[in-house]
């Protein structure tokens, strides 16, 4: 499983990192500050749910979405009655 440290350290971002620390370096802010700012956006990113629960909310969702569209009855008549008063 990645946490937020193992995706800082992937080449991809580590690529990402050296630019910010490069443009930290222009701007004058320290490694630290820009590593912190880093690892929140990784949070906000991050799901906080276990696949678990994912799982089971899918199964219960399922059950009430299949409960819900069963059966879809269509009222002919009244469709008929809208159409010949549009016409």
């Amino acid at each position: 499983m990645l946490t937020n440290k193992n995706v800082i350290v992937i080449e991809k971002f580590s690529l990402s990192i050296d630019d910010s620390l490069q443009l930290a370096n222009e701007k004058k802010v320290s490694r630290e500050e820009l590593m912190k700012e880093v690892t929140s956006i990784l949070d906000e990113m991050a799901h906080a749910l276990s696949m678990k629960a994912v799982r089971g909310l899918s199964f219960f969702l399922i059950k009430v979405f299949k409960a819900l569209f069963k059966r879809v009855y269509v009222n002919e008549e009244g469709i008929q009655m809208v159409t010949t008063a549009m016409h």
